[in-house]
């Protein structure tokens, strides 16, 4: 693709560094970029970069204080250690109640069917929609713009799963990845990137493979950051405009040269916290009448806060879960710009039929495991943290052997360490893998941290979860881990050796009904609920946001047609 923008000639067919700001280049580096992996040197700058940080702000903390209001430094500190105590007392009755009394309640069990749909029934009502849609009546071909991000994995995870979907059905519009988070994060205005050589998504991963404080702190410390630097970007562009100067709001330049490259009749963005500058971004370009679509991949924004995921009333929301439609639309946005699915978008390979080559008995004999003895998987999402380590340790000390599959996504490291440990029971190491269902479907049981897709994706297949919930859990899993134990859908747990009473309270409870059997937990009704909040295992959400993003496009094409 090439072409100029504001006068300056951009080309993705033969990338140049000299091919302008945009740096249209870094559209193939962006695939080759290393999102999981950040070097050692790099992560040291960080940290010497934050301890110099610090250092300033108390350094001017204490300037105050000595010159200007004497006993100033009081405060600050004083409500540091107020909301940190308040936050980490108020978490650990929360989870460790609800904990107490789920545990206390237990799960109700029925014979697991593998799949309630099938990806087939689903693809063929999704072309017949399509089949009907006003750009394939006339022969035009819209063009979609998709935004996603790499911290967790988990948007990258959404995008694909629709993207496969949409090629599967036929879908008639052009679909084109655009890495704005990467050109953002790499920009030469960017000063962590400068200084460090790392972006933010790279630091956040990083806090995921080590432990779950340093990932909540790691969490709230690139969430301010970025918040906090797209404001000061914000400020900076309304000070430009004010003194007619070419001044800030880089993030909505760069999105208005990227929507004046491409056209796009619809954008869709799979991230949060970067809605409001890519709807800047097309004020920039004269193109506000080009729909925004952001697909919601958390269960719901956190209570009393601004929802990060819905930022402009001009935006179209795909929400998974009632509380979350509910908190787009207390926003503001028109209800006709809200849709609810049936869940979260999960992998297509979830709806397929169970593969009957082999028995259940014969899929465990063939990774090495006691066909005899129930199966624990172990999955802590596409980042896999070190501390999988310990929980598979604390399964071993259960009353019941179990055979235990370990999976460990892109954390290299973890799988090698695993796969030398001497373990007491049968075990399987696996690395990255898109086979995350068929290892679902063998196990009686998976333990895992409160990732919207992880437990959504066992609840479909009816997997009952041990779910980790503790003061540390990220804020936007804390809905995850109610909706587990309130739903009946697992047990909790908030430390190792918690988790070995829970192991063995599961392994009693699946034992009640009938031992050596396949079960799935039994969702507790409660009224008002539907889709997801109602039974797990209805979800088709990834075969239903092709059909909401035709719907869009067909209402842009219908105005369109009238403007004419």
């Amino acid at each position: 693709m090439s072409g100029k923008v504001n006068g300056e000639a951009l080309d993705t067919k033969s990338p140049s560094k000299e091919a302008g700001d945009i740096i249209y280049w870094k559209f193939g580096a962006s695939k080759n970029f290393d999102a999981y992996h950040p070097s050692s040197g790099a992560i040291r700058k960080v940290f010497i970069l934050v301890a110099l940080l610090l250092s300033a702000v108390v350094g001017f903390i204490y300037i105050i204080d000595q010159f200007l209001i004497r006993g100033f430094c009081i405060l600050p500190i004083a409500f540091a250690l107020y909301y940190f105590v308040f936050c980490t007392i108020h978490l650990w009755f929360q989870c460790n109640w609800t904990i107490w009394w789920t545990t206390r309640r237990g799960l109700t069990f029925e014979s697991r069917n593998i799949v309630v749909t099938s990806r087939e029934s689903q693809i063929a009502k999704l072309k017949a929609r399509l089949e009907q849609s006003k750009a394939k009546v006339s022969g035009y071909r819209p063009k979609i713009l998709c935004v996603a991000g790499y911290g967790g994995g988990g948007h990258e995870a959404t995008l694909n799963g629709v993207r496969a979907v949409m090629n599967e059905a036929g879908f008639w519009s052009e679909v084109v990845d655009i890495p704005v988070g990467f050109l953002l994060e790499t920009s030469k205005n960017n000063p962590l990137w400068n200084l460090t050589g790392v972006t933010g998504e790279q630091i956040y991963n990083w806090g995921l493979y080590r432990s779950p404080l340093i990932a909540y702190i790691i969490t709230w410390g690139t969430s301010v950051g970025q918040v906090i630097g797209l404001r000061i970007d914000g400020i900076c562009g309304l000070i430009g405009d004010l003194l007619s100067i070419d001044y800030g709001d880089e993030s909505a330049k760069l999105c208005e040269r990227i929507w004046k490259e491409h056209q796009p009749d619809m954008i869709c963005n799979f991230t949060s916290g970067t809605t409001e500058f890519m709807i800047r971004g097309l004020e920039r370009a004269g193109m506000t009448h080009i729909p925004l679509v952001t697909i919601v991949s958390d269960f719901e924004g956190r209570p009393n806060r601004k929802q990060p995921w819905i930022e402009d009333k001009r935006q179209y929301a795909v929400c998974g879960t009632s509380v979350c439609r509910q908190q787009a639309l207390s926003f503001g946005l028109p209800p006709n710009q809200v849709f609810q699915t049936s869940g979260m978008i999960l992998r297509p390979a979830f709806y397929e039929p169970q593969d009957d080559e082999l028995d259940l008995s014969g899929k465990l004999k063939k990774l090495g495991l006691d066909p005899e003895r129930r199966t624990c998987l172990i999955f802590w999402g596409g980042v896999a943290s070190n501390r999988v380590k310990e929980i598979g340790m604390a399964i071993t000390q259960a009353s019941e052997k179990l055979n235990i599959i370990f999976l460990c996504g892109r954390n290299l490291q973890l799988a090698q360490d695993l796969k030398k440990i001497e373990w007491p029971c049968k075990v399987h190491v696996e690395g990255f893998t898109t086979r995350v269902s068929y290892f679902m479907k063998l196990s009686d049981m998976i333990v895992c941290k409160p990732g919207p897709g992880v437990c959504s994706e066992a609840a479909l297949l009816g997997v009952p979860i041990l779910v980790e919930w503790s003061c540390f859990t990220l804020p936007q899993e804390v809905a995850v881990c109610k909706w587990v134990l309130l739903r009946g859908l697992g047990l909790g747990f908030t430390n190792p050796r918690q988790l070995v009473w829970q192991v063995d309270r599961m392994c009693s409870l699946l034992n009640e009904p009938e031992a050596k059997k396949l079960l799935r937990p039994l969702p507790v009704v409660e009224k008002g609920l539907s889709g997801v909040d109602l039974n797990p295992a209805e979800n088709v959400a990834v075969f239903e946001v092709p059909s909401i993003l035709q719907d869009v496009l067909d209402l842009y094409a219908m105005k369109r047609d009238a403007s004419k």
